[in-house]
């Protein structure tokens, strides 16, 4: 099974969390949501370890629309 990553960028100055995919699947949209949730989960509990005062929680998480895409899954 060939192995494909993406990104998820958290931006802290505007309060967002964008993911780029370039092999986006509508059939695995929702498992690499709840995969980005795992991080912001990480992230808050650090931030709360460490007493920072940001609460990830109530960034928007979006997709970034318009990214280059890879043909048949081919790195």
């Amino acid at each position: 099974m060939p192995i494909h990553w993406y990104l998820c960028v958290i931006d802290f100055k505007n309060s967002h969390i964008q993911i780029l995919d370039s092999l986006r699947s509508r059939s695995r949209d929702e498992f690499r949501f709840k995969n980005v949730k795992t991080v912001v989960e990480f992230c808050q509990t650090f931030f709360k370890l460490y007493d920072i005062g940001k609460d990830i929680f109530q960034f928007s998480i979006n997709w970034v629309p318009s990214i280059p895409t890879q043909d048949n899954g081919l790195v």
